[in-house]
Order: structure tokens, then C-alpha cells, then sequence
């Protein structure tokens, strides 16, 4: 008897965890807004107690500018009323390709997911080799130089998000809604980390390929957030402008040589 009753247990449990559309619901809500996307992830459990659930949403863009974003955390559902587990919006081009993924937790299973895609991803084509067969009279090979940190950059112009609170968040958020790259500029990685504060304040940094470039203390208002990371973006352009301005007198002061004979 006890064994039917346990096999009768698991198997509900089993049909009950994996009936998304009968217990629960998770979706991705996409809206226009002023040209841009405005992306919600929302839930909405049909549980007759409250329940614990967590939830992990990644965004990926690609095109213009390429980026990617990791948000989880964890939220408490009341039966039969709809939650938006997040919400930012972001600047998409025809050129671009926008994806996202949003997955739902439950006692570290999941249980629900939903995904949202737009546009068409490029696939960069391989570069083709050609082995090279030294000759008897070929003169010895110089030493290779090290690689340089743009050299070795895999994925041009990512964003990467290392902020843990709801401002820090909400200042990414904006900086990466708002933000456009110069014209040619290329070789740069931009982090935005969250430093150690205390109070409801965060403490936030811009680094351009591991070089600080921004840093500031910012309230608990999202006008002021805003506001900053309007200004952080000046700064970020002004100085992939400047390095892109200095590549070029560089490489034209090479061409033209010295003049020395």
C-alpha cells in the first residue's frame, strides 16, 4: 500500500512540475517605445498558496554594438496575480539581432521558460589558412611579439554587467539602452562594476578595456542614474573617439616615414 501511494505522489509531482501552461505561466513581454524595445519578463502562478520561485533571464544583441546580460534573483508569487521579474529597454537597429531567455526555478528545477528573438544572427564566415612550406634558403624567423590586449578580443564592443544592486542595475540598464558606439571605433570591451558601499547607495565604475574611465556614487533616484550614465556614455565616446583619432596620425606618420635617408 505504502509503495502505490508513493509512486501515486511522484508521478503527480512529476505531472505538476512539468504542466507550465496548467500551474503557472512565464512570458517575455516586448513593446515599442520612442523607437526603442522595451522587454518585461513576467509570471503569473494559478497555485492556490504563495510560492517561492527564482528566475534567470539572459539577453544577447549582436550588430552594431554586441552585448550580453545575465539577471536573476529570486521573487515570492501570490496566486493569479501577474509579476514583472524585470524590465530595461534597449535600442534595436534593422542591423541587429536581439535574443532572450527567461527561465523559471523551483527548488532549483526548472519548471517554465519562454524565449523572444528578433532579427537575423550573422554568421561570421571562417578565415581560410594556407599552410606555408619553409624553403632550404629561407632565412630564420623573427620572434613573434606579444599580443596585445585588443589583439587578443574575441568579441568587439561588449558590454559586460558586474552590478548586484537595483541601482547599479538600473544605471547598466540605461547605459546600455542609451548607448551607441563612435563611428570606426573597434578593440574595446566595456565593464560596468559594482565597488563595495554602504546604505542604499552603490558605488559604480566604467572601465574601457580594463582602464577606469568613470566612477561614481549614485542615489537611490533614477533621474540621477540617468543622469550619470547619460554622462558616463560622453565620456566612454570621447574616449574611443580620441584612441581611434591617434591610431590614425599613428599609422598615416608611418606611411609617410621619417624622410631620413
Amino acid at each position: 500500500m505504502r509503495t502505490r501511494i508513493f509512486v501515486f505522489l511522484f508521478f503527480f509531482n512529476l505531472v505538476a512540475l512539468s504542466a507550465q501552461d496548467v500551474f503557472y505561466k512565464t512570458w517575455i513581454d516586448v513593446q515599442t517605445e520612442n523607437d526603442q524595445k522595451k522587454i518585461e519578463a513576467k509570471f503569473l502562478s494559478k497555485l492556490q498558496n504563495e510560492r517561492i520561485f527564482s528566475f534567470k533571464l539572459i539577453t544577447e544583441k549582436s550588430g552594431n554594438n554586441t552585448s550580453s546580460n545575465t539577471q536573476s534573483g529570486k521573487f515570492t508569487a501570490v496566486p493569479n496575480k501577474e509579476l514583472v521579474l524585470s524590465s530595461t529597454q534597449i535600442n534595436i537597429t534593422t542591423e541587429d539581432y536581439f535574443k532572450a531567455k527567461l527561465q523559471i526555478y523551483f527548488n532549483n528545477n526548472l519548471i517554465a521558460q519562454d524565449s523572444f528573438e528578433l532579427g537575423t544572427k550573422k554568421i561570421s564566415k571562417p578565415k581560410s589558412t594556407t599552410k606555408v612550406t619553409p624553403t632550404p634558403n629561407t632565412t630564420p624567423t623573427q620572434k613573434k611579439e606579444p599580443r596585445s590586449f585588443s589583439d587578443n578580443l574575441e568579441i568587439d564592443g561588449l558590454i559586460i554587467d558586474e552590478t548586484r544592486s537595483k541601482v547599479a542595475r538600473d544605471f547598466y540598464d540605461f547605459f546600455y539602452s542609451k548607448w551607441i558606439a563612435p563611428n570606426d571605433a573597434k578593440d574595446f570591451v566595456i565593464k560596468i562594476k559594482e565597488l563595495p558601499s554602504r546604505g542604499r547607495v552603490a558605488r559604480v565604475t566604467v572601465e574601457v578595456n580594463d582602464r577606469a574611465l568613470f566612477t561614481r556614487v549614485l542615489q537611490p533616484r533614477l533621474d540621477i542614474v540617468e543622469d550619470m550614465a547619460k554622462h558616463a556614455i560622453r565620456i566612454v565616446r570621447k574616449h574611443l573617439s580620441e584612441n581611434e583619432s591617434l591610431k590614425k596620425d599613428l599609422d598615416e606618420s608611418d606611411t609617410k616615414g621619417s624622410g631620413i635617408f
